[in-house]
């Protein structure tokens, strides 16, 4: 009878509770956003399996849930991606939830200031269109009211006159993006 010696691995079975690691792969459909926040519930899993397996682990890496092209926020029931043989995991499926919002423009038409130190300085022109997109909940109806452009002095204002300079935006949420309509503008004096 083959084989004559069978090798075996005793180990003793243990129990461990560990977060779970959910993944997200994909891109929602054009102008649906995703900020990057997920829900996951349970947040930890009890694994159960050899001792030496369990002490491997320090969290259960789950299957992606995938957002490509979806326009509405994403639930799934997902499993383990890949536990060590002989693991389980109590419950077999979590369920991971994945917020898609409606994105959102505005556009507000702002005089450009002056840095701090170069207020004997303008600007031409002395406005510009700002664009803000972003999930349509950071941009209610007045958002921009508060909205700030200021040009930038890479050198000393005198420097600068007649030639164009960048422009900076603030008092925005950090995931908006901006465009801006003229993004340069030129320096002059400003006239008394």
């Amino acid at each position: 009878m083959s084989p004559r010696t069978v090798e075996l691995q005793v180990d003793r079975k243990g129990h461990r509770r560990l977060p779970v690691a959910a993944r997200v792969e994909g891109v929602p459909a054009g102008g649906v956003v995703w900020a990057g926040n997920l829900l996951v519930e349970p947040t930890t899993v009890e694994v159960t399996g050899p001792q030496q397996a369990l002490a491997t682990l320090d969290s259960v890496r789950l299957d992606a849930v995938r957002i490509n092209g979806k326009r509405d926020t994403v639930s799934a029931a997902v499993e383990a991606d890949a536990l060590p043989d002989w693991c389980t995991m109590d419950p077999e499926k979590v369920t991971v939830t994945v917020p898609l919002e409606p994105e959102a423009s505005r556009r507000v038409t702002v005089r450009v200031e002056s840095p701090r130190g170069a207020e004997a300085y303008t600007v031409t022109p002395e406005r510009v269109t700002v664009t803000v997109s972003a999930r349509r909940s950071l941009l209610p109806a007045g958002a921009l009211a508060e909205i700030r452009v200021h040009w930038l002095a890479p050198a000393a204002p005198e420097l600068l006159v007649g030639h164009r300079v960048g422009l900076r935006v603030g008092h925005l949420p950090d995931e908006a993006r901006v465009r801006m309509d003229p993004e340069s503008v030129t320096v002059r004096p400003a006239q008394p």
